[in-house]
């Protein structure tokens, strides 16, 4: 955004230190990236005078309305020029992924089992490259959202054992199910084999 560099001062997450939490009030900004973390965000913004982005970066979309917010948020001034060409050249990448999946005959199906956050990012992200998504689903309870959320393991289970997939996106215990997916990744927790 400026030339000169901005730190972090603090990432929330399970493993935090009470150092790093300390630091968090020398932030000028908070980029809040889960649902989770707004009511700490909104709470500095209010004591501590703090401003706050909550936004999901994923895809071209995603990534610019994140970069705009910030730079509309704080003082930091965002080459345009820079940023312009970064994003045409992701445009370019995208459109060559689109013409060479164009052709592609097989299931062109995607599902998605994470976090609100990750679920709603990724499959905006994946409709952006031209993915089908047969299915998206938050694999938490999310009140008051729009998203599927809240069905059981077991039909997870038979969905997955009888829907041909090319990309499955999902938590490990989800990926451990059997599945028709050509490629599947992890996007979202627990990680059974750091936990285990």
């Amino acid at each position: 955004m400026k030339e000169d560099v901005h730190e972090v001062e603090a990432v929330f997450t399970a493993s935090s230190s009470i150092e790093s939490l300390e630091r968090a009030a020398a932030a000028s900004l908070n980029i809040v990236l889960r649902k989770e973390a707004l009511p700490i965000a909104k709470w500095m913004e209010e004591k501590l005078d703090i401003p706050y982005v909550y936004k999901k970066p994923y895809g071209v979309a995603g990534t610019t309305e994140f970069v705009n917010n910030i730079a509309k948020t704080t003082s930091w001034t965002l080459n345009q020029a820079i940023f312009n060409t970064e994003i045409a050249e992701i445009r370019r990448y995208c459109m060559q992924f689109k013409r060479k999946f164009f052709s592609y005959t097989g299931t062109k199906n995607c599902a998605i089992y994470a976090d609100y956050d990750t679920t709603i990012g990724l499959k905006a992200m994946l409709e952006e490259f031209g993915l089908l998504i047969d299915k998206a689903q938050v694999i938490h309870k999310v009140i008051g959202e729009t998203i599927e959320t809240g069905y059981s393991e077991r039909e997870r289970m038979l969905y997955l054992k009888e829907k041909p997939l090319y990309l499955l996106l999902a938590d490990e215990p989800t990926l451990k199910m059997k599945n028709q997916a050509k490629k599947a990744i992890q996007v979202s927790n627990p990680n059974l084999s750091t936990v285990l």
